[in-house]
């Protein structure tokens, strides 16, 4: 594999948990409010998408806040 430079962002294992977190929150949202499984498909693509989102920013915000004086 090439090196394509800086990798931005959390690292993969931390995205990677991040989108295991959100799959589970999807997955008990999806019990909890009875959704068929269209529903229940986007809501967890939904969840795990927006984990990953999330643990991101807040990991370039937190390198960035470093990284000032």
């Amino acid at each position: 594999m090439r090196d394509q430079g800086p990798r931005l962002g959390a690292p993969r294992w931390v995205t990677s948990l991040a989108v295991l977190v959100g799959g589970a929150i999807g997955f008990f949202l999806q019990e909890r409010w009875n959704l068929d499984n269209e529903g229940a498909f986007v809501l967890t693509i939904l969840t795990c998408s927006m984990a990953a989102f999330v643990v991101n920013l807040a990991w370039l915000l937190n390198e960035r806040r470093k990284m000032q004086p």
